[in-house]
């Protein structure tokens, strides 16, 4: 049962990028349909929702992507490349805790209001990895949990449909704000490498040496939570002291967002209709609401500040819907410049969020007490 997922996960992955490079994707990006597809499948009962093979590519085919994607990234001009995305991202993220706090006036979560609802920020704004760490220092209910990651998986890939139209028709809308056109400059630069076999082969073997070594560093150090992190330091160190002439910077990225395709469709197979209503419609609602309030006021900010609107939007879905759609979501609509630092940023993010959600638990329990 697991390997008929590995059909339908490949078919989605390539139609996704397909659409993608065909240019398609400037009305509905190629993401929804990698999503889409093993999501419809999962949910019928075709593919199976758990299987060792998707963790395989979670663990592994993730990281030896990112690998992929940052190979072509000079170290000297990461600062460069990253900084425009940082305030955005910021704004974004103070937007999310904000939004979250706000649907809490409105929707009671009950006894464990400040718990649950710094779980709420923790999520929307770093990732599912945070509710596990928070849950388990609070002692929270299991059920709980399971149903707040539940209503995340459909409703921050609901949220990604609805940004997709959003973007390709924001000046129809007038939304207002500006776009920033140096963000469709891409950052890797490709030569006629690209379509040489032996350029692959050698990015690919590249990767595998730069993974093994990342993740034999984790071992030691029981860094477990920063693995991708660490593999893409090492990859971008690695790649900047390279020879031009050795730099396989065009097929690795090729390769890279291949393989990113991949892990963006398999996502789509967590996505299970029946876990929302595990604990009532009370997390819907609330979700529903905050990510409500989120989009009005991203919306009234751009309007009044006239704030780069596609980074606005990027870094909503690098947060909401995590960063490898946050990354998908950029280049699909041509923002070449944005997709890694969507993916180094949204990482790091991910990793400073469980100490956010604590803090914030804190800081609720201390004023209702």
């Amino acid at each position: 049962m697991s390997l008929a997922a590995v059909p339908i996960l490949l078919i989605a992955a390539a139609i996704g990028y397909w659409w993608d490079e065909c240019g398609v994707s400037r009305y509905v990006p190629g993401v929804i349909i990698m999503i889409a597809l093993p999501a419809m499948a999962a949910n019928f009962g075709w593919i199976p929702t758990t299987s060792p093979i998707y963790d395989f590519i979670f663990n592994y085919v993730l990281s030896f992507s990112i690998c992929l994607l940052m190979m072509g990234i000079d170290l000297r001009k990461l600062r460069e490349l990253c900084l425009p995305l940082v305030p955005m991202l910021t704004l974004a993220a103070m937007l999310t805790v904000v939004s979250v706090y706000l649907a809490g006036l409105i929707i009671d979560l009950g006894d464990d209001a400040a718990t649950l609802q710094a779980m709420w920020a923790s999520i929307l704004v770093g990732g599912l990895t945070n509710i596990l760490a928070i849950s388990q220092v609070h002692g929270l209910d299991p059920t709980l949990g399971a149903s707040m990651i539940a209503v995340d998986n459909i409703l921050c890939n609901l949220f990604l449909i609805l940004m997709g139209p959003l973007a390709a028709s924001a000046r129809f809308l007038r939304l207002g704000g500006q776009m920033a056109e140096s963000d469709r400059i891409d950052p890797i630069v490709s030569d006629e490498a690209g379509s040489n076999p032996a350029a692959f082969i050698r990015a690919a073997l590249l990767a595998c040496l730069i993974v093994a070594a990342s993740y034999l560093l984790v071992s030691a150090t029981g860094a477990q939570s920063y693995a991708l992190l660490i593999v893409s330091m090492i990859t971008v160190s690695t790649a900047s002291l390279l020879p031009v002439r050795l730099n396989p910077a065009g097929p690795a990225f090729t390769l890279g967002w291949m393989m990113m395709c991949l892990v963006l469709a398999t996502i789509g197979t967590v996505m299970q209709l029946d876990g929302m209503f595990a604990t009532g419609t009370t997390f819907l609602l609330f979700y529903a609401l905050a990510v409500f309030i989120l989009f009005v006021l991203a919306v009234v900010l751009i309007r009044l500040f006239r704030l780069p609107m596609n980074r606005m939007l990027v870094s909503l879905v690098t947060l909401v819907s995590g960063w490898p759609l946050g990354a998908c979501y950029a280049r699909s609509f041509g923002w070449h410049a944005l997709a890694i630092p969507a993916l180094l940023i949204g990482a790091l993010i991910e990793l400073l969020c469980t100490p956010l959600g604590l803090f914030l638990i804190s800081i609720g329990k201390g004023l209702g007490s």
